[in-house]
C-alpha cells in the first residue's frame, strides 16, 4: 500500500527558485530620502538627477538612499522598506504596482502613507529632462514634497 503513493523524496525538490535580493543600495542608508531609478542611461542622467536634489537642499547623491533597479528586476517596497529610515519616496519611470502595490498613483501627485511615508512617482529621467512642461510638473510636486 506504501509504494502506491509518493516516497518523502519524491515532494524534496524545489519547484521554483526567486533569485535571492540583488539589490545593492547606494548613497546613505540612513537617510530619510530614497530614489528609485533604473540604472542611469548615461552620466547626463545622474547629472541632472544631481541638480534636481540639489534645488530641494540635498547636496549629492550620496546624500540619500539610491536604488538603481532594472525595470524587470521585481522589487517589493514593503518588504524593503523596514530596513531603510526613508520617509520620502522619489520613484522614476516606475508605477504603485511595479513596486508592489494593488493600486497605481498618478505621475507628479505625492501620495502620503499613514504614519510617515510619502510617495512620488515620476516618468523616466530622460522622458522629464527632454520635456519643460516636465521638469516644470516635477518641480511643484517636489516643492510639495520637501516643504
Amino acid at each position: 500500500m506504501d509504494a502506491e503513493f509518493p516516497t518523502k523524496d519524491f515532494y524534496n525538490f524545489s519547484l521554483y527558485r526567486l533569485p535571492e535580493n540583488q539589490i545593492q543600495p547606494k548613497g546613505n542608508l540612513q537617510s530619510t530620502t530614497a530614489i528609485i531609478v533604473p540604472p542611469f542611461q548615461d552620466e547626463n542622467e545622474r547629472l541632472f538627477l544631481a541638480k534636481v536634489l540639489q534645488a530641494v537642499g540635498i547636496a549629492n547623491l550620496e546624500d540619500i538612499l539610491l536604488l538603481e533597479i532594472p525595470l524587470a528586476t521585481p522589487f517589493s517596497w514593503a518588504t524593503f522598506a523596514p530596513h531603510t529610515q526613508a520617509q520620502n519616496w522619489l520613484i522614476f519611470a516606475r508605477t504603485g504596482i511595479s513596486i508592489g502595490w494593488q493600486f497605481d498613483c498618478p505621475f507628479y501627485k505625492p501620495h502620503n502613507i499613514p504614519p510617515h511615508h510619502q510617495f512620488l512617482f515620476c516618468e523616466s529621467l530622460a522622458i522629464i529632462q527632454a520635456d519643460t512642461n516636465k521638469k516644470r510638473a516635477l518641480w511643484e510636486s517636489l516643492k510639495q514634497v520637501f516643504k
